[in-house]
């Protein structure tokens, strides 16, 4: 379980693009298939509110997608994380925020 919550941790700081020094990491994470947090809760830290069962879809570096995780399609081929009882919380302000 600490593996998991490892992998939503580090997602979110390389999808965020938080730090230019892992440049390398992000060109290594194309190669990747897309990463999905299912279930996780969403701190929307401007509007100062929790947004449960959420889906995340993490492609390459960048957030592909933010929604109900049964309104957002799961890519081929992803690796599906089972993120119930998880927070993704934005990395940096830059970061982005659904909806």
């Amino acid at each position: 379980m600490g593996s998991r919550l490892s992998a939503l941790l580090r997602a979110t700081v390389i999808a965020a693009g938080a730090f230019p020094a892992v440049a390398d990491a992000r060109q290594q994470a194309s190669a990747v298939p897309p990463l999905v947090l299912d279930g996780v809760t969403v701190v929307e830290v401007e509007r100062g509110r929790l947004v449960p069962a959420q889906r995340v879809v993490i492609s390459g570096n960048r957030i592909q997608a933010i929604g109900r995780a049964g309104a957002i399609k799961t890519p081929e081929g992803a690796q599906v994380v089972d993120a119930r009882g998880k927070y993704r919380i934005p990395a940096g302000p830059s970061a982005p925020s659904p909806g």
